[in-house]
């Protein structure tokens, strides 16, 4: 596979698998809808790999008959703007800072109770050298969520 071939899939690849793993941001997801309906559009055959890409982003096998599929994908001007737009939102995402915590105290002490209710986060809750609760501490509605997406609360 040519090198330029070989760049589309792999941004393709790349696309599929933060997708799959549910940390897409908007700028990947619209990058790699746009990458993946030229592909489609334009190069018939190769449709049922680029679903079978999704299915399994990381299988160098379907890569490789992918790969195959795109003939003439190398002088796609299209095709490669779509692969450097996706390969450059998936390496935003390694630059999006992670927080230490979303509630991150030395000393905690809390002489009620505690709620910490319909929290969206990445990385830790909470953190605290040292915690004192004097009552109860209720978690509820809380959810993992995904570097450079949505915010905590």
């Amino acid at each position: 596979m040519d090198p330029i071939t070989a760049s589309i899939v792999t941004a393709l690849a790349s696309g599929a698998a933060v997708a799959a793993k549910n940390l897409a941001t908007e700028a990947i997801k619209d990058a790699y809808s746009g990458l993946k309906a030229l592909i489609v559009d334009r190069y018939k055959k190769a449709a049922p790999f680029v679903e079978a890409l999704e299915s399994d982003p990381d299988s160098k096998a379907t890569q490789e008959v992918l790969g195959n599929q795109l003939k003439g994908v190398e002088a796609d001007a299209d095709a490669k703007k779509g692969a450097a737009k996706l390969t450059d939102s998936v390496l935003e995402l390694e630059k999006v800072p992670a927080a230490a915590a979303v509630l991150d105290f030395g000393t905690l002490k809390v002489a009620k109770n505690v709620l910490l209710e319909g929290i969206e986060y990445t990385g830790t809750l909470l953190r605290a050298k040292e915690a004192d609760i004097q009552g109860d501490l209720t978690v509820k509605d809380i959810k993992l969520g995904t570097p450079g997406g949505t915010p905590p609360k």
